[in-house]
């Protein structure tokens, strides 16, 4: 087939698209760059930490404790800390720009990343030997009110960034090359993301030549060039069909000269799997249709933090085991421990282990999901399920190499057959190893799953964190599963409505 005969193809299927109202959008005052907000924000930030550590030195060292010392130790400290800051909040992800219209702040996550930060400065201060130099006080106050002006901060720029957003200047303004039915498709698109992106316009050249009375686009390819001259667009998406390769690469060559970013659309492929990338093997091109979970590197990573935070949680909760054990077994009858077989990593069948909270042991064909308020469940295993010390055995699972602390959770066999039948890419979730806690935990997805659909929402989670994971996402599992046991408080970074709708608060383990 031509390039003239798809031309005719794509009219003829355009026309039997819908066809919205003809907009223009304001194209001559000019989009704040969301990277500058950022760069601001970074900067605001390390002058808030640095003005914090003098400004409490003043007030609690020198007036409130009366003392005298010099400022220039605390100045320093000020900036090494405000450095410090700068490199874990971007490794936590609180300064990407594409979260600045996001519906929270990330108050947890801001939370993690100071005080990893203050750990990180202890430990220089440490070895550089002048640690005792600097009150525990006055770094209690540094970190409070840092934090507090940050979390501030954050919501005034949050507040400034949506304000820029209804006025349209936090959008990039893209122009669509192609009035075909993919031209169409990314219009349709652009427009109910209008918070991101502004239509600048809609261009074909051989369309528009021919039939431009009929058809609501702005132009033609020289138009488009026109458009980009006067520094009025943003991005230039190519949205022709991949058969048309003498056309594209006409296109392509024609934009070159632009200083805008151009973007080819292949969505007329409709390929049958999600891919994440391209990449070249020697002269042949390849499309990434699915990626390894974790590096060698991460795995190692994982592993030994793994090893280590398990250790140490085992020796600190082993006073607790007696008194556990003791308060088992005289609330009822049978063992301890309770062992149930589960689905592991690259689906191996592991025996998990937890402190025992009901008066059954189903480990078979069928196993009961626990509900809320199941009379299965003892008395002392409704406290040991609310502050999550029912998963303390768990650490020895971890120890052995058989979990990590953070993962999709492990569900008992008969589960795993049933829901793997009902739920598409369940199984993909033993692609890492299974945890004691989750990404789809600390999201509110808990508890009795009557409904599929809740499995499935469980399910993306589980393989969001597959997808993205991450030393400093662990991380944040981690302080929020603790934040959860400790308050009863579900830390979500997800929309009021789904953790309404997940507000259950056990797994679906059966015990």
């Amino acid at each position: 087939m031509t390039d003239i005969d798809m031309a005719h193809a794509s009219e003829r299927a355009r026309a039997a698209l819908p066809r919205l109202p003809h907009r223009h959008v304001p194209l001559d005052v000019p989009a704040v760059p969301r990277t500058l907000i950022v760069d601001a924000m970074i900067a605001v930030e390390a002058a808030i930490i640095l003005l914090s550590a003098l400004a409490t030195k003043f007030l609690y060292l020198d007036a409130f404790l009366g003392g005298d010392k010099p400022i220039a130790g605390y100045f320093g400290v000020g900036v090494l800390l405000a450095v410090i800051a700068a490199l874990a909040f971007r490794q936590f992800g609180l300064q990407n720009q594409d979260r600045l219209l996001a519906p929270s702040i990330n108050i947890g996550r801001i939370f993690g990343a100071l005080g990893i930060s203050f750990l990180l400065m202890v430990a220089v201060l440490y070895l550089l030997k002048i640690a005792e130099q600097y009150s525990r006080g006055w770094m209690l106050l540094w970190f409070v009110s840092s934090f507090a002006l940050i979390v501030a901060e954050r919501s005034v720029v949050k507040l400034y960034a949506r304000a820029l957003a209804a006025r349209g200047r936090l959008s990039q303004r893209v122009a669509i090359y192609g009035a075909g039915p993919i031209g169409w498709k990314v219009r349709n698109y652009l427009r109910e993301n209008s918070d991101t992106y502004h239509v600048a316009g809609m261009f074909d050249g051989e369309l528009f030549s021919s039939t431009a009375d009929a058809l609501p686009i702005d132009g033609g390819l020289d138009d488009l060039m026109i458009l980009g001259r006067q520094n009025r667009i943003d991005q230039i998406i190519i949205a022709l069909p991949l058969v048309a390769q003498e056309r594209i690469r006409s296109v392509v060559s024609r934009l070159a000269v632009l200083p805008v970013e151009v973007q080819l659309c292949s969505e007329e492929q409709r390929l049958p799997c999600k891919v994440y990338g391209s990449l070249r093997l020697g002269q042949l091109q390849l499309l990434q249709v699915q990626r390894r979970p974790l590096s060698e590197r991460g795995l190692r990573v994982k592993a030994a933090m793994d090893f280590t935070l398990a250790a140490i949680g085992l020796l600190l909760a082993l006073p607790l085991f007696p008194l556990i054990a003791l308060a088992i077994r005289v609330d009822s009858e049978g063992p301890v421990f309770f062992r149930q077989r589960r689905h592991g990593f690259n689906n191996q069948v592991i025996h998990v282990l937890k402190f025992r909270t009901m008066t059954v042991l189903e480990d078979g064909p069928v196993v009961k999901q626990a509900r809320s308020g199941d009379n299965r469940v003892t008395r002392v295993g409704r406290i040991l399920r609310a502050t999550y010390l029912d998963e303390i055995p768990q650490l020895i699972n971890v120890l052995k190499g058989e979990m990590s602390l953070v993962g999709p959770r492990p569900h008992a066999l008969a589960h795993n057959e049933y829901y793997g039948r009902l739920v598409e890419s369940y199984a993909n979730r033993h692609r890492v190893k299974p945890g004691i806690t989750g990404w789809a935990q600390v999201n509110g997805f808990r508890g009795e799953t009557a409904d599929s659909n809740l499995m499935r929402e469980r399910v993306e989670h589980d393989l969001y964190y597959i997808d993205n994971w991450s030393l400093w996402l662990d991380f944040e599992v981690l302080v929020r599963t603790v934040l959860m046991a400790v308050t009863g408080r579900l830390f979500s970074t997800t929309p009021p409505a789904l953790n309404r709708r997940a507000s259950a608060r056990r797994d679906t383990d059966g015990n």
